[in-house]
């Protein structure tokens, strides 16, 4: 994919467009949306189906993806800090190294999820389920953990002060 094409697909995205995108993807012959590297900073993707997106290290600071489905999305790396993503589907996506600092996820499904490295201070956890979750070196420096189910996680080398 060029860089044109990228920009092309961010653009309809960013418009709220998603289905166009897709469409365009499979007519080129690509099986996901692929938004690697995008400017989605501010985007209003509240309820979007972003399954199986590809959005390794885009910019999605301060974007409303509240009620997103995020199902096996591939986000490493990505920064999402200030995003709203109150109670969405992230089951299954890739969030090693993504920066969540000051990001609501409160009510989200995070169960079973890659957040080794990632960045979560200062984000509101209240009521997530990360079950089974992978938090291996996340910092998570004055996140708000209210009823947050932990059962079977991974904590290993996690910073949870603050």
């Amino acid at each position: 994919m060029t860089p044109q094409q990228r920009q092309a697909l961010a653009e309809l995205v960013k418009a709220g467009d998603i289905e166009q995108a897709r469409e365009l993807c499979a007519a080129m012959g690509w099986e996901w949306l692929d938004l690697s590297g995008s400017d989605l900073a501010e985007a209003d993707l509240r309820g979007a189906d972003l399954t199986w997106t590809h959005l390794y290290g885009a910019n999605l600071r301060g974007a409303n993806l509240g009620g997103a489905n995020l199902h096996d999305a591939a986000l490493t790396g990505a920064d999402l800090s200030w995003a709203n993503l109150t109670c969405s589907y992230l089951r299954g996506a890739d969030l090693a190294g993504s920066d969540f600092t000051g990001a609501n996820l409160s009510g989200s499904d995070l169960a079973g999820v890659d957040l080794r490295g990632a960045n979560l201070t200062r984000a509101d956890l209240t009521g997530v389920d990360l079950r089974g979750a992978d938090l291996s070196g996340a910092k998570l420096n004055g996140a708000i953990l209210f009823k947050v189910k932990l059962d079977g996680a991974n904590l290993t080398g996690a910073n949870l002060t603050g």
